[in-house]
């Protein structure tokens, strides 16, 4: 992170108005040509100490994935796709409180074995990992619920619009996205002390992946743009907990 935020104005300099992730703080410091998570992809004992750190991430009980559960009302949701869920805490989390949920965990191979692990032999009937790429058109046809856990903070507009449009040949009508991540606050909406995470998140995006934390207008325009038919749901918080929850519901014509 150091390296990173002491070449983060040399980045903006040198790629102003920027899309592309590896124009990044990051990049600069390490002489990197391309996405972080590339490099990690190339570096398997990395990938895995990175997966490791969103687990000591998921402990911590204000970025818990169980608030997820009190966030929306889960009465008619059977199958649940957890797009880029890692080594699938969120999955787990969700299948334990929720009886009647199907879980698909989707991310690179390279977690496979680390996440077939972390499924309790309880749940393994319900939660299953599949080896996708997300940029790739999405496999799970007819889901009701398709999630992303602090995924698109990790990158820029254009490439957070084709994470989207590539779920459009799976959705069916009513199918719900839900992204969990945080929301940027109005200056002063909130303490300075959470202003002051979020913002500091939204810098060290900015570093690493040339990426940023986005305020719920950004959400709304992002939906938008992707496709006319995702209609923007709102933001929705839970007691206790750091991040927002951010839905669309895909209403075909």
């Amino acid at each position: 992170m150091w390296p990173a935020a002491t070449q983060a104005v040399n980045a903006l300099l040198k790629w102003p108005d920027s899309q592309e992730p590896q124009h990044s703080g990051y990049a600069l410091a390490h002489d990197l040509k391309t996405h972080v998570f590339d490099m990690l992809l190339d570096q398997p004992e990395r990938a895995l100490r990175f997966a490791n750190a969103m687990v000591y991430f998921n402990s911590n009980k204000d970025l818990a994935p169980h608030h997820l559960c009190e966030a929306f009302d889960w009465t008619d949701v059977r199958q649940f796709v957890d797009i880029g869920g890692s080594t699938c805490s969120t999955a787990v989390a969700l299948a334990t409180r929720l009886r009647e949920l199907t879980m698909v965990v989707q991310d690179h191979p390279v977690l496979e074995k680390q996440a077939q692990d972390a499924i309790p032999v309880e749940l393994k009937q319900r939660v299953s990992f599949m080896a996708h790429d997300f940029f790739k058109d999405q496999p799970v046809h007819g889901a009701d619920v398709y999630h992303f856990r602090w995924i698109f903070h990790d990158w820029p507009d254009k490439y957070c619009t084709r994470l989207l449009q590539a779920l459009i040949p799976a959705l069916k009508s009513g199918a719900r996205i839900i992204v969990s991540d945080f929301v940027v606050p109005a200056s002063g909406e909130t303490s300075w002390y959470r202003e002051g995470i979020t913002r500091g998140f939204d810098l060290a995006m900015m570093e690493l992946f040339n990426a940023k934390e986005r305020e719920q207008t950004d959400w709304d325009k992002l939906f938008r743009e992707a496709d006319p038919r995702f209609r923007f749901d709102g933001v929705r918080t839970v007691a206790g907990a750091d991040l927002a929850f951010i839905s669309a519901v895909w209403e075909q014509y």
